[in-house]
């Protein structure tokens, strides 16, 4: 069972929109008519780096997000990572609510994307049972959107050793 707890998640709700990327998508059925299992945003640049954010609108099975939308960021095929290359980010997801004018954010702790896992995200990041009802306001106009933090090395290094 995947806890979001486990993996230091954590949820809020803000009216302040998302500082780095924003996409709508106008009939999140056309999804599930059209049989499509994954939706793969265009690129877009934050902390120096290109990125896309993957949407799974019925879940991601493959981590245990059935019966969620599932959501991921990851580096975009046109600037991947070289083998050796870190980068730590903190990345904050967000849905718009139109009914309560708010967004639903969950973000994670400091994550290490490198070259062999370039991907991150929540695979339980909304139950298909409320993003569906409509007392819920997130099939509106569907929005989604993240903010990417990129955590820049300081360039200290502690490895050195000293005779005192």
């Amino acid at each position: 069972m995947y806890d979001e707890a486990d993996h230091g998640i954590t949820t809020e709700y803000t009216d302040v929109s998302p500082a780095h990327y924003v996409f709508k998508i106008e009939s999140f059925s056309l999804f599930s008519e059209n049989d499509m299992d994954m939706y793969e945003t265009n690129e877009f640049e934050s902390g120096g780096h290109k990125w896309r954010m993957i949407l799974y609108p019925n879940g991601d099975e493959s981590r245990n997000g059935q019966g969620h939308v599932s959501i991921y960021l990851a580096v975009s095929e046109t600037s991947p990572l070289k083998v050796g290359s870190d980068v730590n980010a903190i990345v904050r997801f967000f849905v718009f609510d139109q009914i309560r004018h708010i967004y639903l954010v969950k973000q994670g702790i400091s994550t290490r994307l490198r070259a062999m896992s370039s991907k991150w995200g929540i695979p339980r990041y909304v139950p298909l049972e409320i993003f569906k009802d409509r007392s819920y306001g997130f099939l509106v106009d569907c929005i989604f959107g993240v903010e990417v933090f990129v955590i820049k090395n300081s360039g200290i290094d502690f490895s050195a050793s000293y005779d005192l």
